[in-house]
């Protein structure tokens, strides 16, 4: 009794949360992590706490009281026992790429899909044709936001993106109609802040260093986005092999071209999909390579198998081709992915 008289008085002495916003994610430890002797891990998972303007923690005496700095309103999801390298879009020319890729040609309205250069019979004409085109991304992203809505989730539920980049489903999602809660994960902090920046802060303009071989000049990539609402929107930097989400919490999970660049897609895939509530759906989206830059080993890969690797799941449909254009920064040439979407439902 008078242990649990001294738990309580411990919870008692946790500070509630100064911003809802947290609160109102299913936020959970990442840390602890071991694996099991099947080189899975095994965390925590106890509810995360906003204990100050600067710090979410997992409370004692019921958790293991490690620590995740918010920096500018912006949760730094990452344990101190899992190590993670930088990201390769905190790279200064991709970054910039991605930017002028996902902001600088956001285009306001939606244009039909079936405008849209879906099938196309030569790669060559299609690059030509893209090369002034006004938005390069939004295809993409409305044919993903357009299967998401068909999919009905829970209209009050959960939205995880995973590698999320600058979190460009966030608008697209709220312009189709989505009035539920969206969480946006990415390792890169340097995206986060951005999709940041102009999704929830409105900026107009992202300003980039120059080319130090040129001189200290600095390119400005005007902006025309719709914010969304802050309320229901929570950008975090994470790490998708230990994703800071409660167990069965999400409604959706989305990884957009996320599964041929892990280490271990199986392990990455299994971490996604114990985040999705029974009658909820994991979206995949994955060429399964890079400008042929994928080894040969990881080509394997393909949705083919992914079933397998899940518990209590059904393929929604069968997997379908999407492309997915990108303006390379350095050369200004388009480069062309063919996509393939699959989802999965929780039965």
């Amino acid at each position: 009794r008078r242990r649990r008289k001294i738990e309580a008085q411990a919870m008692d002495d946790v500070p509630s949360t100064t911003d809802p916003k947290f609160a109102s994610f299913p936020l959970v430890c990442t840390a602890n992590g071991r694996t099991d002797g099947t080189g899975e891990f095994s965390a925590c998972h106890h509810d995360l706490r906003q204990r100050d303007a600067e710090t979410l923690w997992c409370p004692v005496p019921f958790g293991c009281g490690a620590e995740y700095r918010i920096v500018d309103g912006i949760p730094r999801l990452l344990a101190y026992d899992n190590p993670v390298g930088a990201a390769s879009y905190d790279n200064e020319l991709l970054a910039q790429a991605y930017v002028e890729m996902n902001f600088a040609s956001y285009r306001t309205e939606a244009a039909p899909l079936d405008d849209d250069p879906v099938d196309p019979t030569s790669i060559d004409d299609l690059s030509q044709r893209l090369l002034n085109a006004t938005d390069l991304t939004g295809p993409y992203y409305r044919h993903l936001t357009q299967m998401v809505m068909n999919l009905e989730p829970d209209p009050g539920g959960l939205i995880a993106d995973i590698a999320c980049g600058m979190g460009r489903m966030a608008p697209e999602l709220h312009e189709a109609g989505w009035r539920g809660r969206y969480f946006g994960a990415d390792l890169s902090p340097r995206l986060v802040r951005q999709a940041s920046d102009v999704f929830l802060d409105g900026a107009s303009a992202v300003r980039f260093p120059g080319d130090p071989q040129i001189g200290p000049t600095s390119t400005l990539t005007t902006i025309d986005a719709p914010t969304v609402p802050r309320s229901t929107t929570l950008l975090a930097v994470a790490d998708a092999g230990r994703l800071a989400l409660a167990n069965d919490s999400c409604a959706v999970v989305l990884a957009l071209n996320l599964v041929d660049r892990v280490p271990d897609p199986a392990a990455v895939v299994k971490e996604l999909w114990r985040c999705v509530a029974p009658g909820g759906h994991l979206v995949l989206s994955d060429p399964f390579h890079w400008e042929g830059t994928t080894p040969v080993d990881r080509e394997i890969y393909s949705f083919d198998r992914v079933n397998s690797w899940l518990a209590d799941a059904t393929p929604t449909g069968d997997p379908v081709e999407v492309v997915y254009a990108v303006r390379r920064r350095e050369s200004r040439r388009i480069v062309i992915y063919r996509d393939l979407v699959a989802s999965f439902t929780r039965v």
